[in-house]
């Protein structure tokens, strides 16, 4: 299991709280050769906008 993704549900599940692991494409995550796909960074940036924009109105981006 991903480190982050354990310590989501160790801290959120638990406690009562929502948990949402989400970013992008990532290997050899916190390792002293690790790469992160631009593509899927893209990709999780505009998600991200799109969801405050519709939480928060579009002045909010």
């Amino acid at each position: 299991m991903d480190p982050l993704l354990a310590r989501a549900v160790r801290c959120g599940v638990p406690h009562g709280g929502a948990t949402l692991c989400y970013g992008p494409t990532v290997e050899a995550i916190h390792g002293f050769d690790e790469r992160v796909d631009l593509a899927s960074v893209q990709h999780c940036t505009e998600v991200i906008a799109l969801f405050i924009a519709e939480r928060c109105g579009p002045w909010a981006v």
